[in-house]
């Protein structure tokens, strides 16, 4: 977790990398600010040394101000790459990635299988007895 002052620094830096984000509206800048500051304070400040980073930061690749989703992805990813977190902990994020997965029962499993099974027979014979086999063999 990053102290306020290295937060704040970040967001400095990255509002310095771009020099015309915000300037027609104050208010809104002052908004996105305040959401930035929530953000990527639970961010370790090695990632945020990388997100600022004018080599491999996300200023060295974005050529407008990211959007705070844009800004927490990338945070997410560099986190994940220098200290992978516990899959327990992760677990809410691929949930939401995955989307709802229905668990097939062995039950189920097998009834899929012989259905399957029983369609391909079908399709044999069929092929069988259209002689499609031995014409595509010669």
């Amino acid at each position: 977790m990053s102290t306020e002052a290295q937060v704040k620094r970040a967001i400095a830096v990255l509002l310095a990398a771009y020099p015309n984000a915000g300037k027609s509206n104050e208010e809104a800048m002052t908004q996105f600010v305040r959401i930035l500051e929530r953000t990527l304070e639970p961010y370790p400040p090695e990632v945020l040394a990388e997100l600022i980073s004018p080599r491999s930061g996300i200023i060295s690749t974005s050529t407008f101000l990211p959007s705070i989703a844009e800004l927490k992805s990338w945070c997410d990813v560099k986190w994940d790459k220098l200290m992978p977190r516990p899959v327990d902990e992760q677990a809410e994020e691929m949930k939401l990635l995955a989307g709802p997965m229905d668990v097939e029962t062995p039950t189920e499993r097998e009834a899929r299988r012989a259905i399957i099974k029983a369609k391909f027979q079908e399709l044999i014979k069929n092929l069988q007895r259209t002689n499609v086999l031995t014409s595509i063999r010669k």
